[in-house]
């Protein structure tokens, strides 16, 4: 899934990857 990759892009928003 794309959301595993802004996961971790994003660390600090760790709830997104979560939420995706």
């Amino acid at each position: 899934k794309l959301a595993l990759v802004l996961c971790s892009v994003l660390r600090d928003r760790d709830r997104y990857c979560e939420r995706h």
